[in-house]
């Protein structure tokens, strides 16, 4: 949520690190700069405040304060799957949702599929991933 955040769009009590919105920024102008797309999401499966559910949909322009982004709702799912079709290159950085918690992975398990299907080169790293 940092590169939301440095875009100055709402993230609730999600996760946010402070000490690399410098880079978040720097990435978001260089990617301009070279007529790249970054691609983020529309919409994210919330709880309030934290990890433990119950869990429930909204979009990514309407978080409120006690919103907590636990993973990408079903329409980001679809558009990013979309994109990966038709991608050359895709890399995933990084867990949507938490290993602990079967039901905020299904996002992520669609995405794999996505790239394990695709004939893009594809790079997967970061966190749990």
């Amino acid at each position: 949520f940092t590169f939301l955040k440095v875009q100055n769009k709402p993230t609730g009590t999600s996760l946010v690190d402070e000490a690399l919105m410098p880079e978040c920024r720097k990435i978001i102008d260089l990617a301009d700069k070279h007529s790249k797309r970054l691609m983020f999401p529309v919409d994210f499966l919330v709880s309030k405040g934290g990890l433990a559910g119950p869990y429930f949909l909204k979009n990514a322009d309407q978080l409120g304060d006690r919103d907590y982004g636990v993973a990408i709702g079903p329409k980001t799912q679809a558009h990013y799957e979309s994109i990966i079709k038709k991608s050359h290159t895709c890399v995933y950085n990084g867990l949507m949702g938490d290993i602990s918690i079967p039901e905020s992975l299904e996002p992520a398990r669609k995405i794999f599929s996505a790239m394990a299907q695709s004939r893009a080169y594809t790079v997967i790293a970061g966190g749990d991933s």
